[in-house]
């Protein structure tokens, strides 16, 4: 469902459907887009970015949280849209360049390919304009399931740390037997490797995830 597009905090936009996710971080220099929807909601997120000011042309970056169909299918018309460089884990490349995870319960969900440019590691990061993304792989939901942590000073004066989580939820993976292995201790990893994050704004690709509507309304 369409959502009128709207500023979170700072430079960081909500760009997304009613629960699939995107975020516009905009800086003097470009832009950068986290994930890209469903592979309909190409169109809904560069009509979003319009509404808010900027041009889908202007993106130099777009990074991926991770290589399902709601969050990676309209990637490859955002990416011909804009001429961004398309960065994304190398574990979760494959996927998306052959268009389909292969695993799990969305394994033969097809969506359009994209062309990956650069791939990201842990701690790597991602700058332009002076702001910088740092990736953080938190695996398990995919093989790369990468989430990225920002820097941003919002009306209120300080400054604050945003963190775009991935997921770490199981979401119909098959545990025992693996649906890949070693999906479990990819799971352990990211759940030790997240109690040690320090942030104090946390945002995700479902809305339903962190009460997003429910922010919203406070916001408004």
């Amino acid at each position: 469902a369409p959502v009128e597009p709207y500023a979170v905090i700072g430079n960081i936009h909500y760009v997304g459907s009613g629960d699939v996710a995107a975020y516009l971080i905009t800086t003097t220099d470009g832009h950068v887009l986290l994930d890209g929807g469903a592979p309909q909601t190409g169109p809904m997120v560069i009509a979003h970015i319009a509404a808010l000011g900027f041009d889908i042309r202007d993106v130099k970056y777009v990074l991926n949280t991770h290589a399902h169909i709601d969050h990676a299918g309209g990637l490859a018309r955002l990416q011909r849209a804009s001429g961004a460089v398309m960065v994304a884990s190398e574990a979760d490349r494959p996927a998306l360049e052959a268009g389909r995870v292969g695993y799990g319960p969305s394994a033969d969900w097809a969506f359009p390919p994209v062309r990956v440019d650069r791939t990201i590691g842990d701690a790597e990061t991602v700058s332009l304009g002076g702001v910088t993304l740092t990736a953080h792989l938190t695996t398990g939901h995919t093989r790369g399931c990468t989430s990225w942590s920002m820097d941003v000073r919002g009306a209120d004066g300080p400054q604050h740390r945003a963190f775009f989580h991935c997921s770490a939820t199981v979401a119909g993976h098959s545990l025992v037997p693996p649906a890949y292995p070693g999906i479990v201790e990819n799971y352990r990893a990211t759940f030790a490797r997240v109690r040690g994050i320090e942030a104090d704004i946390l945002l995700a690709n479902h809305a339903g995830l962190f009460d997003l509507e429910g922010k919203r309304a406070r916001q408004i």
